[in-house]
C-alpha cells in the first residue's frame, strides 16, 4: 500500500530535492577556474578570451539561481518540521509584506505551487550552468585550434 504523502513530507523532498540540484554549482566553479585559465594564455580579444569573460559573466547569473534555490531549499525544511504548514507559509508571506511594504500578500498558494516555483528556478539554474560550460568548452577549443 502506498505511504499517504504528508505536507511535512512534500516539504522535506522539495527541499532534499532542491539541495540536490545545486549540483551544478560545481560545474559552475570549475568554469570559472578555467575560465580565469584561460585568460591568463590567450588574448582578451580573441574568441576564447571573450567567450571566458562571458562564462565569467555568467557566474553572477548562476550564483542569483544557487542563492535563491538555497533560499527556497531552507525555507521548505523549516516548513517541514512545522505541525501546520498552513499557518508557517501565512507566517512567511506577512513577513514578506512587511519587509516589501508595497507589495500586497499574494493569494494562498498551497504547498505544491510554491515547490513547483523553487523546481522552476532550479532548471533555471541548470540551464545556465550549461550555458557557462557550453561557453568555456567552446572557448577551450578555439583556444586548441588557434595554437594558443
Amino acid at each position: 500500500m502506498a505511504e499517504e504523502r504528508t505536507p511535512q513530507t512534500e516539504a522535506q523532498a522539495a527541499a532534499t530535492r532542491l539541495r540536490q540540484s545545486l549540483r551544478g554549482d560545481v560545474v559552475a566553479g570549475s568554469c570559472v577556474i578555467i575560465a580565469i585559465g584561460l585568460l591568463f594564455v590567450v588574448p582578451l580579444r580573441s574568441l576564447p578570451g571573450a567567450l571566458s569573460v562571458v562564462a565569467l559573466l555568467m557566474t553572477l547569473v548562476v550564483a542569483y539561481y544557487s542563492l535563491r534555490i538555497r533560499f527556497d531549499a531552507g525555507i521548505f525544511e523549516q516548513w517541514s518540521t512545522r505541525p501546520d504548514i498552513d499557518a508557517a507559509v501565512q507566517e512567511f508571506d506577512a513577513a514578506l509584506a512587511r519587509r516589501f511594504p508595497g507589495r500586497s500578500l499574494p493569494a494562498v498558494r498551497p504547498l505544491a505551487d510554491r515547490a513547483a516555483g523553487a523546481f522552476a528556478l532550479a532548471r533555471r539554474h541548470r540551464g545556465w550552468c550549461g550555458l557557462q560550460a557550453t561557453a568555456i568548452l567552446v572557448a577551450a577549443a578555439a583556444s586548441v585550434a588557434r595554437g594558443f
